[in-house]
């Protein structure tokens, strides 16, 4: 076997720790967009196996969409039927030839002409979303060098060497990519020593990837946030007196990579008036970027920490962890994952099904790394001026695009039940399967879809994508994102849905609904992360107290996800099963402009929709009839949380939405509460909605806010005068420090019970809707 070494130099950007290497590389660019090959017309040897007969005078636009492409004229077997092959190699081909060629001589729609096409292999790796072990806005370091051992398409190892300045004992991370479009799922990180220089021989390959080739594949690096401050304070009979920055005995004492600086305090210590603090930054060993002094600006009074009025106390740098209980630190980057893709869509180029079909091998039927997706955007860039028509489509995933989409539109496709299939010629077995239509980290302006028949598991989702440790620091939303938090809040790089645009979308159901625990789980287990954040505490975004999971928790949060401001505030996971559209920020991003309309959803036991959007529209929902009942492991015991549509938001008003002609299959009131849920986070108002053609819902339904005070745990009656035994309500309390939980009266139609953990001020927002079975 030949090895086939690339050596990658970088040019560091010290500013924020990012570097570009490689011979290919531009300086400048975007660290997440890969430069482009060269333009131009693409000579025919290039493309290995492509025949074009005839010629065709090419004048304009028209002209050139009249062009013959299709995978025929890249080797794919003529009767298309894939059953002995893979052709899917070839309609990447033509997805590539269409891509690279510029010119009004180069087609840009790729044809199947009604042909059937199997894809029996991976052609390109998915990364999905995570975090790389930071949680800071700035970083130091500078001239790592990496360099690539490639071997057959894959990393076989890594080397890195030079630099300084990083923080010591922490990753330097690596973002590989290949401006060619055929190589991806690489990924590496390396080490640095005491004193923040780059170990050599400490390069770790993350993740191999596949069909890189030998030269021509870029590395950018990026150094993990600041870390390593750490402040001791002394209080005296609860005053502050003092503040000192502690050695962590590396060669930066007191930290490195910090600008300025951000103080928290540690959950034991409660004051009368808060104490406040100051740091200088400064050289302190190796870092020119130190926490050098701390200083006590305010001294605060009526302080106890663990009920002690003096004591030595920690004051938290920038983070804490464990509910403010810890100093947050960098730790390694998470795992990096893959999934399978067989084809790569490319910018600017469509496909167009003429009736045809793509379908998958899948020889599992488990979710997973194994698992090939039908279409992707395995770069996370790509997925702009494209269009993607008549075609049937039968995978784990059939659209899974990685980053944001950009004037894409998907029409008149069937996404059709993935089974399990063993190898061999029209040799299928039965069992387990599903699958999930189509899945977006975000989309952009032109994103429309329309017209789908889904019989999958799972229908349309976007965003959920766990990005990161906390506001700042790096993450990624999948693909090659790797996103610095410079300037932006790192969760906020993905999640959004705004100016989506869906359409004649249908829902079908397998015995009686489309429930799939294992799509479940896949989805929080490599893209929500239920398990990277506590499950349970007093600010759960749904005001129960627990985000319900079936992982087993690993926390690598840091406590901004359930801080006191409303950015700490995010949805729990709701699955994505049984439910024909997701819209789910896994931050506190609420979309706007999203256009819902004609969506039909053929039984279902959860909400068909669930979506947390403001200024948007929703037209002609129908759920004739309930599906099969079964326990939800996401929605807490006892709560009643679902209805046909959900609109779940952190804002401190509204959402503004419109409903229109929105049936409710279950009047009897036995699974679904009400017609709409207004929303499930607990400090959240409807009244701002409109509704028409609502059955019990004429003008959204009269509101009432309530407030009591609670002396200590225990049940109040909170009179709502609304003249219904069963009102929407969403009560909070005001300091967070309990999780109200509301239980109607038999028989009473103006009062309910509201149960309080603790000694709090506790508001309830109340909202009529019809008493069960009066519509």
């Amino acid at each position: 076997m030949k090895n086939l070494f690339c050596l990658l130099f970088i040019l560091a950007v010290p500013v924020y720790g990012q570097g570009v290497s490689g011979t290919n590389a531009t300086k400048g660019s975007p660290a997440d967009v890969p430069t482009e090959g060269a333009k131009g017309n693409l000579a025919v040897p290039s493309l290995p196996g492509f025949t074009q007969k005839g010629s065709t005078t090419v004048l304009d636009r028209d002209d050139q969409l009249r062009l013959s492409l299709n995978p025929e004229q890249f080797g794919a077997a003529g009767t298309g039927s894939g059953e002995n092959g893979d052709d899917c190699a070839a309609i990447n081909l033509a997805i590539q030839y269409a891509a690279q060629g510029a010119g009004l001589n180069t087609p840009k729609v790729v044809h199947l002409n009604g042909r059937n096409y199997r894809c029996s292999k991976a052609n390109y790796q998915i990364l999905m979303p995570r975090d790389f072990g930071d949680y800071s806005r700035a970083s130091a370091g500078e001239g790592a060098q990496f360099s690539l051992d490639i071997v057959n398409g894959s990393i076989q190892s890594c080397g890195i060497s030079g630099g300084k300045g990083y923080n010591p004992k922490g990753w330097i991370i690596g973002q590989i990519k290949d401006a060619s479009y055929h190589g991806s799922g690489g990924s590496v990180y390396a080490l640095t020593d005491n004193n923040g220089v780059p170990i050599p021989g400490s390069c770790v390959v993350d993740s191999a990837g596949i069909n890189y080739p030998p030269t021509g594949v870029d590395v950018y690096s990026f150094a993990q946030g600041a870390d390593g401050a750490t402040v001791m304070a002394t209080m005296s009979d609860g005053t502050f007196t003092s503040a000192t920055s502690i050695s962590n005995s590396t060669g930066m004492p007191q930290g490195n990579g910090y600008p300025s600086f951000a103080f928290g305090l540690p959950a034991g210590l409660v004051c009368k008036i808060k104490p406040q603090f100051a740091g200088t930054a400064g050289k302190s060993g190796l870092s020119v970027s130190a926490l050098t002094s701390v200083r006590v600006t305010a001294p605060g009074s009526g302080c106890t920490y663990n009920g002690t009025a003096s004591a030595k106390v920690p004051i938290w740098v920038g983070e804490s962890v464990g509910e403010g209980t810890a100093q947050a630190k960098n730790i390694a980057p998470s795992s990096a994952v893959t999934i399978g893709c067989a084809i790569q869509l490319r910018a600017g180029v469509s496909i167009e099904g003429d009736g045809g079909t793509i379908q998958t091998d899948w020889q599992t039927g488990v979710y997973g790394p194994n698992e090939i997706v039908a279409l992707c955007d395995a770069y996370g860039n790509q997925a702009r001026n494209i269009s993607i028509r008549d075609i049937h489509l039968a995978a784990p995933a059939g659209i899974w695009l990685s980053g944001t989409t950009n004037n894409f539109t998907v029409e008149n496709v069937t996404e059709q039940y993935a089974t399990p299939r063993v190898q061999g010629p029209k040799t299928y077995i039965p069992g387990s399967g599903g699958g999930l239509f189509f899945y977006a980290a975000q989309t952009g302006p032109g994103t429309v879809i329309d017209n789908i028949s889904n019989y999958a598991s799972g229908g349309i989702v976007v965003g959920g994508q766990y990005t990161s440790r906390g506001e700042f620091g790096l993450g990624s939303m999948g693909g090659t994102n790797v996103s610095s938090g410079g300037g932006i809040y790192t969760y906020a790089v993905s999640g959004s849905a705004d100016g989506l645009v869906i359409n004649n979308f249908r829902q079908y159901q397998q015995y009686g609904n489309s429930y799939n625990a294992l799509l479940d789980q896949f989805f929080e287990k490599f893209v929500w992360h239920g398990d990277f954040t506590p499950a349970s505490t007093p600010k759960a975004a749904n005001g129960q107290g627990v985000c319900p999971t079936t992982l087993t928790p690993q926390v690598r949060s840091v406590d901004y996800l359930f801080g006191a401001g409303n950015s700490s505030r995010f949805q729990c996971y709701r699955g994505i099963s049984d439910r024909a559209i997701t819209i789910l920020s896994r931050s506190p991003y609420v979309s706007q402009n999203v256009s819902i309309s004609n969506v039909w959803q053929d039984k279902g036991y959860r909400s068909p929709i669930i979506a947390s959007v403001t200024n948007s529209r929703f037209s002609m929902v129908r759920m004739p009839a309930l599906g099969n009942t079964y326990k939800d492991p996401f929605i807490p015991p006892g709560t009643k949380a679902v209805a046909v549509i959900e609109t779940p938001t952190n804002l401190p008003s509204g959402p503004v939405n419109r409903f229109e002609g929105i049936s409710n299959p279950d009047p009897g009131r036995s699974h679904f509460t009400t017609t709409l849920l207004g929303t499930s986070f607990s400090d959240d108002r409807t009244a701002s909605s409109s509704w028409d053609m609502v059955a019990g819902m004429p003008s959204g339904g009269h509101i009432i806010t309530i407030q009591n005070i609670f002396g200590k745990a225990g049940s109040l009656k909170f009179k709502h005068n609304l003249g219904t035994p069963n009102p929407i309500s969403n009560c909070y309390s005001t300091d967070s420090t309990s999780a109200p939980s509301v239980a109607l009266i038999p028989g009473d139609i103006n009062n309910v019970l509201v149960t309080s953990s603790a000694a709090a001020t506790v508001v309830c927002i109340f909202q009529f809707a019809p008493a069960p079975g009066s519509y």
